[in-house]
């Protein structure tokens, strides 16, 4: 984030188990100033790769989404995202199930685009909605599993090392137990959610 760019790093095993990088390079189309087509790229919210497409997936302020490919890196393409002047803070974002998931605190909302014919065209559908809302001001990541036949249930994480679960954007019991005495989350800064 430093740089504002996307390096990709090829990974060795070395014969002690031990891991370090064979080789590094950036991802041309993924960096600040970048420019694809009629667009230029802006600073850069969050990268995410998508199993869907086996695609790497990164998005700017602006809303330009760009999709490379790990393997032709120079053949990316860019799309813009309908009604990104709506954001206010957006700092992640996910693909789930075919539809772009974007957390904003300071909008205090998920942003939540669906996918047609393989592009994002449609404007975005609050996640939150109706006039009670969650306080998410503070949220650093979210992370979606799926519920089975109930959809996907969201679990969004604050700074102060709060997890709180969602489904079809209403709060649902959720909370962590079992931490050794004195090891309680009092704070965080980021989340993974592993859907195994």
């Amino acid at each position: 984030s430093q740089n504002q760019l996307v390096q990709r790093i090829i990974l060795k095993t070395n014969d002690d188990g031990t891991v370090e990088a064979a080789s590094s390079e950036p991802m041309a189309a993924m960096r600040r100033g970048a420019v694809i087509g009629q667009y230029r790229v802006s600073d850069l919210i969050d990268i995410v790769w998508s199993d869907d497409t086996t695609q790497i997936t990164a998005l700017d302020k602006e809303g330009l989404l760009i999709q490379c490919s790990p393997r032709f890196r120079q053949d990316c393409q860019v799309q813009k995202l309908l009604r990104s002047e709506s954001w206010i803070s957006p700092i992640k974002m996910t693909l789930w199930e075919g539809r772009l998931y974007l957390l904003d605190p300071g909008a205090n909302q998920i942003w939540r685009y669906d996918s047609t014919g393989g592009s994002f065209a449609s404007s975005p559908i609050e996640y939150f909605a109706g006039d009670v809302r969650p306080q998410i001001q503070n949220a650093v990541g979210f992370g979606i599993y799926s519920s089975g036949t109930t959809g996907g249930s969201i679990f969004i994480l604050t700074a102060d090392g709060q997890t709180t679960k969602w489904l079809g954007g209403k709060q649902t019991p959720f909370v962590y137990a079992g931490f050794p005495d004195g090891q309680q989350l009092a704070g965080a800064d980021s989340f993974y959610l592993n859907s195994d």
